[in-house]
């Protein structure tokens, strides 16, 4: 996605922070909402009392209500479990809001056994979200990695927040998920196949490529898709527990670059020894004035890469996008999957959590990516990002074009163009 920034961004950056976000009532306790309001199987008898049990230990209060009896602002995680009833344009503008205010949604899915996909609902409701990841009508199956063949057993854990040292887990009756924009959490085996066993779809593939969960990033929110709800609910099964357990920790501790605004400030601002004054000490600057507040010990902000700050050498080694240094030549690049990307247009932005301390990452292969961070940071409601996880945190990688003397200053002739990649 392109934007163009010009100069005035300086002036109005102080005039768009401050989002809201989901942070729990005024009783101290964090709250879940599963939604009663559209039906599906996980709602009878007490299938949810595991689930319940574990978020009541973690400090959360567990509310079964409709979408529409609730103010949304006050949940930190909405389930919605199979859901069979479609949803009305109130309820789906409840859930879109609550996502572009950085709330959390986990919407899962079944296989299509006995006809118990319901994906004639969650996908109308996936793309009036504005969401690119669609559930398979289908049933996932593995003949060898598994007790049973409709439970498969698999442990290809992507990288993720989420997913840190998460165990292999039992996925009972899974539809299969198609990513779209979306980044995937867990993947199937080579031995894993989908299906189309009611007649009413179409199998989405087989080994490595099936997809069983995913998460996309919509406005300031994060939506989990799963293709078994019982993820959540099947304690019985390994791995269900601890995936259980992360999650309510994501939605605890939730850190991501939509929210920098709210987790970072009073952060402590390091420019490093070889900085540009110009560019790394005056962006330093203006997130001065933005993140006001006492000085914290526990967050901190690192402007400029590691060829000028010692800080994000340090830290480079958990970023999900990094810096590589060619020995031979001198010069350095980013990495992303494999991919290299040079220049000194080039920048990123992350927010990862190590050793217990959140930090931002503001920088570039230059000026103009370091200083085009800080212009992405100050206008991010102008961009769909699709940031890149390690169990760290998230990177988003980007280009500016438009610095026509490659100073890294956005001068008042200059249109900058910021390609989010």
């Amino acid at each position: 996605m392109k934007v163009v920034i010009a100069l005035k961004w300086l002036v109005i950056a102080a005039l768009i922070l401050g989002g809201l976000t989901p942070v729990g009532c005024e009783d101290g306790l964090s709250h879940i909402l599963i939604d009663t309001g559209h039906g599906g199987y996980p709602l009878l008898g007490d299938t949810l009392h595991d689930f319940t049990q574990l978020a009541a230990e973690k400090g959360f209060s567990v509310d079964f209500k409709g979408l529409e009896r609730v103010e949304t602002h006050a949940y930190s995680l909405i389930l919605l479990l199979n859901p069979e009833n479609a949803f009305g344009s109130e309820d789906v503008e409840v859930v879109r809001k609550y996502l572009r205010e950085g709330g959390t949604v986990f919407l899962a899915g079944s296989g299509d056994f006995d006809n118990r996909d319901h994906s004639e609902v969650t996908n109308p409701l996936l793309e009036e979200m504005g969401s690119s990841v669609r559930f398979n009508d289908d049933q996932i199956t593995d003949e060898k990695n598994t007790g049973k063949p409709y439970i498969p057993f698999v442990d290809r854990w992507v990288p993720h927040p989420v997913t840190e040292s998460l165990p292999p887990i039992s996925v009972y009756s899974s539809q299969s998920v198609s990513l779209g924009r979306g980044y995937p959490l867990l993947r199937g085996n080579r031995t894993t196949q989908s299906s189309d066993t009611d007649g009413q779809g179409s199998a989405a593939g087989t080994g490595e490529n099936v997809t069983f969960m995913a998460v996309e990033r919509l406005g300031e929110g994060d939506l989990f898709v799963a293709g078994s709800w019982d993820v959540l609910t099947g304690f019985r099964f390994p791995g269900h527990f601890q995936f259980a357990e992360n999650l309510l920790w994501f939605c605890q501790s939730k850190t991501t670059i939509p929210l920098y605004d709210e987790l970072f400030l009073g952060a402590t601002i390091s420019t490093g020894k070889e900085c540009r004054p110009e560019v790394d000490e005056k962006g330093a600057q203006i997130l001065s004035s933005l993140l006001p507040g006492p000085e914290r010990k526990d967050v901190s902000i690192i402007i400029g890469g590691p060829q000028v700050n010692s800080d994000c050498a340090r830290i480079n080694p958990f970023l999900p996008v990094k810096f590589e240094r060619d020995e031979i030549l001198g010069t350095w690049c980013m990495t992303r999957d494999g991919e290299r990307f040079t220049g000194q247009n080039c920048g990123m932005v992350a927010v990862v959590t190590v050793q217990g301390q959140k930090v931002l990452i503001i920088a570039g292969l230059g000026g103009t990516g370091t200083r085009g961070a800080i212009a992405l940071l100050m206008q991010l409601d102008n961009y769909d990002l699709a940031p890149r996880y390690n169990t760290n945190g998230e990177a988003v990688l980007f280009t500016v074009d438009g610095d026509t003397n490659n100073n890294g200053i956005c001068e008042p002739s200059e249109l900058w163009e910021i390609s989010v990649l």
